[in-house]
């Protein structure tokens, strides 16, 4: 695919991207690479729309490789670098 802006890459070697070929950045949908799929799927919203839906499970199917945050009834941010250190701690910060 042409103008891609790449944003996210998940744990399972998937990339999400915004297909940037409107001048005007409101108008770019996102785009994902799934590696279950092998395969480009172009949705017709926004970044924060497809986090949104993301979030709440609200699509026909699963976007993403990996279905670790599907279903969640109460999703948060962990950054990376906090996991991390309760991961040191022997602490895990998903329970």
């Amino acid at each position: 695919m042409e103008d891609m802006l790449v944003w996210a890459d998940t744990e399972a070697a998937d990339t999400l991207a915004w297909v940037a070929a409107d001048p005007d950045p409101d108008r770019w949908p996102v785009a994902v690479w799934s590696r279950c799929h092998a395969a480009w799927t172009v949705y017709p919203f926004g970044m924060a729309e497809f986090l949104v839906r993301l979030l709440r499970d609200q699509f026909e199917e699963w976007p993403l490789s990996d279905i670790g945050i599907k279903g969640v009834a109460a999703p948060r941010f962990l950054h990376e670098d906090d996991e991390d250190a309760g991961a040191d701690l022997g602490i895990d910060p998903w329970d």
